[in-house]
């Protein structure tokens, strides 16, 4: 889960939003059970995609699919910021 938390605040420091929006609790929690949050560069054109695909696979819904460890995660963060 703190991979997944940590997606979200990425997705939120760079599009300046929460990648799901609701009235209430419950509108909130199905969003994040059933719906795909959209691509931070959908928000903001100037992101490289490869931020898209580290902020999909960190809040990917399936645990299987997330970064199952912090180095994996950093590595690719790392080769996103490095080949910008």
């Amino acid at each position: 889960t703190d991979i997944y938390s940590l997606g979200v605040v990425m997705f939120q420091l760079l599009t300046g939003r929460l990648p799901f929006e609701a009235s209430n609790q419950f509108n909130l929690i199905y969003q994040v059970m059933h719906d795909a949050p959209p691509t931070p560069s959908s928000l903001r054109s100037m992101l490289p995609p490869a931020l898209d695909t580290i902020v999909g696979k960190a809040m990917a819904k399936d645990r299987d699919n997330r970064y199952q460890n912090w180095e994996d995660f950093s590595h690719d963060l790392a080769e996103a910021v490095r080949d910008r």
